[in-house]
């Protein structure tokens, strides 16, 4: 079953991509309320400038899952950076 699991990336509005100098498919590291990880990015100009799109339930590059490192149950507040 862990082979259903789709891997996660980083969706980015064009200026975000162009403002951080990253291409789709370059790797970025994100840090989260639990811990850290690698991500490949792409180009979504659907995702509001400023912000990032993306999948939780799916797995970082890592193999660790994504809402694991991002989310803290115990917290009202999550941030990414």
């Amino acid at each position: 079953m862990l082979d259903l699991v789709k891997s996660s990336e980083l969706a980015l509005n064009h200026f975000d991509l162009d403002r951080l100098g990253v291409e789709t498919g370059d790797v970025v590291s994100v840090v989260g309320a639990k811990g850290s990880t690698t991500l490949p990015v792409r180009l979504d100009n659907g995702v509001p400038r400023g912000t990032v799109g993306g999948a939780f339930a799916t797995l970082s590059g890592d193999g660790d899952s994504v809402l694991g490192i991002f989310v803290d149950a115990s917290s009202v507040i999550n941030q990414v950076e």
